[in-house]
C-alpha cells in the first residue's frame, strides 16, 4: 500500500485548524481542574472531619473509572437527571441549551481534578514544617500561611507533574468526538471516512498532538529556568 503524502498533509492542516479547540478543551479544563484539586488536596492535607473522607471516596472513584465512562455520565446520564428534574418542577431550562464543549470541560476537570489532587497532596506533604511554624509565630493566620507560603511552594515544587497532567488531559480531549465534538482528532476520522485512508490520518494528528508534547515541554522547562532564577526550588524536601 503506497502512503498518500497529499493526503497526509491536508489532514495536518484541517487537523492543524482544529488546534484552538483542543487546546481550550485542555487549558479550561486544566484551570478547573486545579481549582477543585486544591480544595480537595487542603482537606484531606488538614483531615477535615468527613470532608476528606468524601474527598477520599472522590478521588479514588474518578481515578479508578475510565474518563470514557465519566464522559458518558457527563453527557447522556446527568443532562437526563436534570431535564427530567426541570419538567417535573416546572422550569424551563434544558440541558441541551448547554455547549457540548462545556460539558467536555467538566468531565475533563472532574477527571483532572482527581490525578492534580493527588499531585498537590504529596507536595503538601513533602513540605518542612519548620516554615509554617515560623509564619505562625509571627502572628500570620491560617489562611495567611496557606495563601503565602503552603499553596505557592506547592505549586512550585509540582510543576513538573503539571506538565505531565495537562499533556495528558490535550491527549484526552481526543475523547469528545465520542460526544459529536469535532477536534483534531475527529476532523481525521472525518476526512479519512472518505477514502479509507485511515493510516495517513491517524499519523497526521500523532504527529500534530506529538508537537504539541514538545511545546508543553518546552514552556514546562522555560518555567522551570525563570523559578529557579528566583531562588525556588523543584525539589522536594
Amino acid at each position: 500500500m503506497d502512503f498518500n503524502w497529499n493526503f497526509f498533509w491536508e489532514v495536518v492542516r484541517a487537523s492543524g485548524k482544529a488546534i484552538p479547540l483542543t487546546l481550550y478543551l485542555a487549558l479550561w479544563s486544566f484551570f478547573f481542574g486545579l481549582l477543585i484539586a486544591l480544595v480537595i488536596a487542603i482537606l484531606r492535607y488538614k483531615k477535615v472531619l468527613i470532608l476528606d473522607k468524601i474527598a477520599e471516596i472522590y478521588v479514588s472513584f474518578i481515578r479508578g473509572t475510565p474518563i470514557i465512562l465519566q464522559l458518558y455520565l457527563v453527557y447522556y446520564i446527568i443532562p437526563a437527571i436534570v431535564d427530567n428534574f426541570m419538567i417535573k418542577h416546572g422550569f424551563s431550562f434544558r440541558m441541551n441549551q448547554v455547549e457540548i464543549k462545556k460539558l467536555v470541560v467538566l468531565t475533563l476537570s472532574i477527571n483532572m481534578s482527581a490525578y492534580l489532587a493527588e499531585t498537590i497532596r504529596g507536595g503538601l506533604n513533602s513540605l518542612g514544617r519548620s516554615e509554617i511554624e515560623a509564619a505562625m509565630s509571627i502572628g500570620m493566620t491560617g489562611g495567611q500561611v496557606l495563601r503565602r507560603i503552603i499553596i505557592p511552594q506547592v505549586l512550585v515544587i509540582s510543576i513538573p507533574n503539571f506538565s505531565s497532567h495537562l499533556i495528558g488531559i490535550i491527549q484526552a480531549t481526543s475523547l469528545a468526538f465520542y460526544v459529536t465534538l469535532v477536534e483534531i482528532t475527529g476532523t481525521a476520522r472525518i476526512m479519512a471516512m472518505d477514502n479509507w485512508n485511515y493510516y495517513e490520518a491517524y499519523l497526521a494528528t500523532g504527529l500534530i498532538y506529538w508537537l504539541l508534547t514538545i511545546s508543553v515541554e518546552i514552556i514546562t522547562f522555560i518555567i522551570e529556568k525563570i523559578v529557579a532564577k528566583r531562588g525556588y526550588s523543584l525539589k522536594t524536601r
